[in-house]
């Protein structure tokens, strides 16, 4: 856990602290980098879902029962599926609700699958097609296999497909919500005390009333971030891709907008934030030192977009932002002291906390499993799990 200059640990809010005032919390959750079909994730079984009930129970939140296995719904293009989402509903009490727990499951991965296995020649299992593949050694396989199917995904987003991934996440969110919107009516009007107890209007937009806390997986935060904050002049505030027409496209954006103002904190299984930033550093201006502009640059990623909705939301507490990480964890960063001062100085609106905790065991202090160390196994994690939950305040 980080410090204060005192030597005392930071703290910060776990999502019971979010439910505040508000009867309502909204939890979005998206994948990061490596195959997830919707399946393995969205779908009744699937890892995220797994970690809401978990999440649920800690809460003592009981979910409603047409949502104890939600079919999850595909995000097409021109025919073909790009994503898929699903949506859940928990309560506190199933007889005579007061406070109510909202699930929304977004993946992107069915549109860099298609890509990955086209253009790099991959079979099923994401190995190469060509005649010496069976030649390869063993450890040697596996380690390719790693680079065809996960890590090609940031090397697709920070490039020219990035724009087409950000829509299809858009998209998802504007469908889960119409969808949580009508879950939320359905509630209403089973339940009609939370009326009362609801602060907006049971038909405005779903996502851009209701406070939100976001989960993601390693890339996805990257995602997420480029989705809700966009930042001027950058290509995911110029995105040309469209999954529907002009109109709705303005009305999506509008909600999306209130939507990122709604966010109360955003907790990182894993993530490549200094990674990514190095594609968006520019050369030195003339007669500028390449090391001296190094030492110099400023904030290159969303955090910078983030800490600007301190203007929008001047009567909220800062937006926290939680990094789990995992020492023996390949693929995450932790946020440095330096990346804290660049894009998260005091007054900005953001707080950034580092948590280190391991999710798999050291052979003999030689090597831990990659993939257990990386954002899936937090969702095994208890202890990681408890302070989503509960924080560490």
């Amino acid at each position: 856990m980080d410090t204060l200059p005192d030597g005392s640990e930071m703290t910060f809010a776990g999502l019971r602290d979010h439910f505040g005032a508000h009867p309502a919390l909204h939890v979005l959750q998206t994948h990061g980098m490596g195959d997830h079909p919707a399946a393995d994730l969205c779908a009744p079984g699937g890892l995220n879902l797994k970690l809401q009930d978990r999440i649920a129970e800690r809460l003592n939140f009981k979910v409603l029962p047409e949502f104890a296995a939600p079919a999850t719904q595909s995000i097409l293009r021109d025919g073909v599926e790009v994503g898929s989402y699903s949506t859940r509903v928990f309560v506190d009490d199933l007889q005579r609700p007061s406070r109510q727990l909202y699930f929304s499951c977004v993946t992107w991965g069915e549109a860099s699958r298609l890509i990955k296995r086209e253009l790099l020649e991959l079979d099923g299992d994401f190995l190469e097609t060509n005649p010496h593949e069976g030649r390869r050694a063993f450890i040697n396989r596996k380690a390719k296999q790693f680079v065809n199917r996960s890590f090609s995904d940031p090397v697709i987003y920070v490039g020219e497909f990035g724009p087409f991934i950000r829509e299809t996440v858009r998209e998802g969110i504007a469908r889960i919500d119409a969808a949580q919107s009508h879950n939320r009516m359905g509630l209403v009007q089973r339940y009609p005390a939370l009326v009362q107890a609801a602060p907006a209007p049971a038909t405005q937009s779903f996502v851009a009333s209701t406070p939100m806390a976001v989960i993601t997986d390693s890339l996805g935060s990257r995602v997420l971030f480029d989705v809700l904050w966009p930042r001027a002049g950058t290509s995911a505030q110029n995105d040309e891709f469209a999954l529907h027409g002009d109109s709705d496209r303005a009305a999506s954006d509008r909600a999306l907008q209130r939507a990122g103002q709604q966010v109360r904190a955003i907790y990182m299984l894993a993530n490549q934030l200094p990674l990514l930033a190095l594609a968006e550093l520019k050369p030195p201006p003339q007669g500028q030192p390449l090391d001296r502009w190094a030492r110099q640059s400023p904030c290159l990623m969303p955090p910078q977009a983030l800490a600007e909705l301190k203007a929008l939301r001047p009567s909220e507490p800062a937006l926290t932002l939680v990094a789990f990480t995992d020492v023996n964890d390949a693929l995450s960063y932790r946020l440095s002291d330096k990346f804290k001062q660049r894009c998260a100085p005091p007054g900005s609106g953001l707080s950034i906390v580092n948590v280190t905790l391991t999710n798999t065991r050291a052979w003999f202090g030689l090597y831990a499993n990659l993939i257990e160390a990386h954002a899936d196994g937090f969702k095994h994690n208890e202890d990681a799990i408890g302070y989503v939950v509960e924080g560490n305040k």
